[in-house]
């Protein structure tokens, strides 16, 4: 089998189906495999990927996924031919080939498939994953023709690549430190078992990473490859603990091994870790980042309770190695990348959120994996608010003398109402702002000192110094809201389409088009702001919508939403989307986390993304109404299930 691109996780899943001419359902998969169904969900998507690539199809009927037995034969035959050809996994081409680049000056084509026994037409097509791969690290090919090319970079982001490397294999290939010592020459080493005595001594160092970093360290050294700390990295280590231990580590092992370390190695070494304290401008910057991130979070997103003292702690200590990793030129690597994207979708669109500030404000740019490390620390904020919101009543406290004052009530209310939770407290022009912006959720209780722009029921009334007949005021209001909340309410992406928002067999050339095309209707129609189609490019740029099965999700800055909707557009002829085959489009308009409603959204949405045989009748529709009464009939199918 040709290079799958695939976890271990997910070439299993592969192997099963292959074995299993019965197939099986996401339930029964997700059991024999020990995960979620959302982990089975995604991991049968990239399987599908991978199949449509080699020219198969994962098929389904009714609940089970299955291959038909032409395409097991077919994958089994081409397994057979790559194991003699590969060796070692079926991954390992890339690796070696960039192995290669690293070692020498100048190369060929021709020289690479000599070397690594494979086909020169096999080396070409690889180069383009291989370049890929560079890039994510500043590195790329000097190509001078008649004269080959050359690996061109610094030493650091050479080191850099290596370790990364290494590490992904570990993970994504499913090996084990030994095997991957076996694969690559440079870890097999006469010192090996010393260097590993002597981390033992060094708790601070006594780990994986620091292990990789010295075993690439002693291969480049050996290579008389020099590393060179910039003024930046010295400044952040000087005079710390950290880096006294490690110097005392290296000359240990340099008398031991016969070398002498570089003055900057250390340097290297503890950029290996990820402890350490930010110290000079890069403290300072972190503060000032922390800061803004509380601050999008706030405006942004007003009814996430930040939580600052827990929140704010480990937001510094994320920052801080975030900072470092970017500064300093390491490149974040986040083996969990598809699950949080998929589990978690509210979460990782407001890192997006933050992302794009961070672009704006301190010209810092993440990545996919920077992103998706972001988005856990947001997810477990969005965990604590519903814990809480389970044990107590919720609340807004809008006064129009001031923030002070709707403190001060918020303190009283305390007292009377020892339940009472307070998700937020606003001042009157504040919350008028988010009244406007349909950024009030119903089944939000509001207090108010002042009559407000929203029908009489949906708030209680309060004089600016509160009275004992107020707090039982706001105790009634607050058992009607509950009542209220009790009833049953039907969610989900079915209640944000409108039918004059599909568009059915339309043709655009690029999606930038196809964006302006959505936008301007939705603007049209009141439903978003000008600044909304800017917004969606934007959100383009920090990572691909491209979902699965031809669907694209794209989406914009919820700050430009006036009402939340779904526009749906299906597509005469492929387009491409980040090089993607896409024939349907979800535009998404969304509060993304002023409600509950936003999480079943999401959720009912990848359900249908999975589903293929709806999707096939979507894009087989020729109007608006016909596609909107299938996704009638499969939203009532989802209500069933539940």
């Amino acid at each position: 089998m040709r290079d799958t691109g695939l976890s271990s996780r997910e070439r299993s899943l592969l192997h099963y189906l292959m074995r299993e001419e019965a197939g099986a359902t996401v339930e029964e998969l997700a059991e024999q495999f020990r995960v979620s169904s959302r982990s089975m969900y995604d991991a049968l998507r990239k399987v599908r990927t991978y199949l449509e690539e080699c020219g198969c199809q994962l098929q389904k009927s009714g609940k089970r996924y299955f291959l038909s037995r032409e395409d097991a034969v077919r994958l089994g035959e081409e397994e057979r031919q790559a194991d003699g050809e590969e060796g070692f996994s079926s991954g390992s081409r890339k690796y070696q080939i960039i192995e290669y680049l690293t070692d020498k000056r100048t190369t060929t084509l021709q020289e690479i498939a000599d070397h690594l026994y494979f086909s020169k037409s096999t080396i070409y097509h690889e180069m383009k994953v291989v370049e890929k791969i560079l890039s994510k690290f500043s590195l790329h090919l000097v190509k001078k023709p008649y004269h080959g090319m050359m690996l061109d970079g610094t030493e650091k982001d050479i080191r850099f690549m290596l370790q990364y490397l290494l590490e992904e294999q570990m993970s994504d290939a499913g090996a084990g430190l030994e095997e991957i010592t076996f694969a690559h020459h440079f870890l097999r080493d006469e010192g090996d078992e010393q260097l590993r005595e002597l981390l033992h001594r060094y708790p601070a160092f006594d780990n994986l990473e620091s292990y990789l970093s010295l075993r690439v360290m002693l291969y480049r050294m050996r290579k008389g490859c020099v590393f060179t700390a910039s003024g930046e990295i010295r400044e952040n280590y000087e005079g710390s603990a950290l880096k006294r231990q490690g110097e005392q580590l290296l000359g240990e092992l340099g008398e031991r091994l016969g070398l002498e370390p570089g003055a900057d190695e250390v340097y290297y070494l503890l950029l290996g870790t990820e402890s350490g304290e930010a110290k000079g401008a890069l403290k300072e910057d972190v503060c000032a980042m922390a800061e803004a991130i509380m601050e999008t979070i706030q405006e942004k997103h007003p009814f996430i309770d930040v939580r600052e003292g827990s929140f704010y702690t480990g937001l510094i200590v994320h920052v801080s190695a975030m900072l470092r990793r970017i500064r300093f030129g390491k490149v974040a690597r986040n083996p969990i990348l598809g699950e949080i994207k998929e589990s978690f979708p509210l979460a990782f669109n407001v890192a997006a959120d933050i992302t794009m500030m961070l672009e704006n404000r301190f010209a810092i740019t993440l990545n996919e994996d920077e992103i998706g490390l972001f988005a856990m620390h947001i997810q477990v904020m969005l965990e604590e608010n519903r814990r809480v919101s389970r044990k107590s009543r919720t609340g807004i406290v809008v006064s129009h003398i001031g923030y002070g004052n709707a403190r001060m009530i918020a303190g009283r209310l305390f007292d009377a109402i020892p339940s009472l939770s307070l998700s937020h407290i606003l001042s009157f022009a504040q919350m008028e702002e988010l009244i406007r912006e349909g950024k009030i959720g119903e089944d939000e209780a509001i207090i108010s000192t002042r009559l407000l722009s929203l029908p009489r029921e949906r708030y209680c009334l309060v004089q600016p110094l509160i009275t004992q007949a107020d707090a039982e005021r706001v105790k009634e209001y607050l058992h009607r809201w509950e009542k209220k909340r009790e009833r049953p309410k039907r969610q989900g992406f079915l209640e944000k389409l409108s039918l004059e928002h599909i568009y059915p067999g339309r043709r655009f050339r690029t999606k930038e088009e196809l964006l302006a095309f959505a936008c301007e209707r939705l603007e049209e129609t009141g439903y978003v702001t000008e600044e909304f189609y800017e917004s969606t490019l934007s959100r383009e740029k920090i990572s691909t919508t491209y979902a699965l099965n031809g669907v694209a999700l794209p989406h914009g800055y919820s700050r430009w939403v006036k009402k939340p909707v779904i526009a749906v557009i299906t597509l005469e002829r492929p387009l491409d989307w980040d090089g993607y085959y896409t024939d349907m489009v979800f535009v998404c308009a969304l509060s993304l986390g002023v409600e509950e409603g936003d999480r079943k959204i999401f959720e009912e949405m990848y359900m249908l993304l999975n589903d293929r045989e709806t999707l096939r009748r979507v894009k087989e529709c020729a109007d608006a109404a016909s596609i909107l009464r299938v996704f009638g009939s499969f939203a009532e199918r989802m209500e069933d299930e539940d």
